[in-house]
C-alpha cells in the first residue's frame, strides 16, 4: 500500500500542474494527502496509525530549507479490526477510531450505528450511515449474484461437455439440444475455443 500511495500522491500532485503551479513557479504546489482506512486488519494491529512523509535529512553543512519546499506528500494509515469490541476504548484517538469501526462495519444494523455515532457526537449522519449500510448490502448481493452466475456458467459448461462427449456431437449441436440462449452461448463458447 505505501507504494500504491506514492503513486496516488504523485498523480494528485502532478494534476495540480497548470492549475496551482507551473514550470515558472513551483511554489504554488499544494501538499497532497492519502488516507488509508483499513477496516479488516488482524486484531494485533487494531488501532495502529502509521504516517509516511518526506523528511529532510541534512547530511553535511547547515543548509536550511523551508519545510514547504520538500514536504509535499503524506500518507496516513489507520488500522482497524472489524471485530473490535466497542466497549474497549482505544488508548488514543478513540473519538475517531471507534466511529470508523462502527461506520465501516456491516455487522451492525442502522439503529445500533446511529446510537453509537450519536454517543460520539455525530448527529447529522443518518443518511450517510444508511447509505453505507445499503452500499455494504449491495456489495454483498453483487458478490452472491456473481458467485451464482459463475456457478451456473460452470454447470452449463459441464452439461455441454458431457453431452458432446456422450453423443459425440459438436458444440453447436449440444447447445441447440440444450436450448441454451444465444447470449449464454457467446459467453460459454469462449471456454470451448480456448
Amino acid at each position: 500500500m505505501p507504494t500504491r500511495g506514492n503513486d496516488y500522491l504523485s498523480r494528485i500532485i502532478t494534476s495540480q500542474n497548470g492549475k496551482e503551479y507551473d514550470y515558472r513557479n513551483y511554489d504554488g504546489m499544494k501538499k497532497a494527502y492519502v488516507i488509508w482506512i483499513l477496516p479488516q486488519v488482524a486484531k494485533k494491529r487494531d488501532g495502529h496509525v502509521n504516517r509516511i512523509n518526506s523528511k529532510l535529512e541534512n547530511i553535511s553543512g547547515s543548509t536550511i530549507e523551508r519545510l514547504e519546499s520538500y514536504d509535499k506528500g503524506e500518507q496516513i494509515m489507520i488500522f482497524l479490526n472489524k471485530d473490535h469490541d466497542i466497549k474497549d476504548k482505544y488508548e488514543d484517538s478513540d473519538w475517531i477510531k471507534t466511529p470508523l469501526v462502527i461506520f465501516l462495519n456491516n455487522t451492525y444494523d442502522l439503529l445500533k450505528k446511529k446510537e453509537i455515532m450519536r454517543e460520539y457526537g455525530f448527529e447529522e449522519i443518518e443518511k450517510k450511515v444508511k447509505k453505507m449500510c445499503n452500499l455494504g448490502e449491495m456489495i454483498a448481493r453483487e458478490n452472491i449474484e456473481k458467485g451464482l452466475v459463475q456457478g451456473q456458467k460452470k454447470k452449463n459448461i459441464e452439461l455441454i461437455t458431457n453431452l458432446m462427449n456422450s453423443l459425440s456431437i459438436s458444440f453447436s449441436k449440444a447447445v441447440e439440444l440444450l436450448k441454451v440462449s444465444k447470449d449464454k452461448v457467446l459467453e460459454i463458447e469462449k471456454y470451448f475455443k480456448s
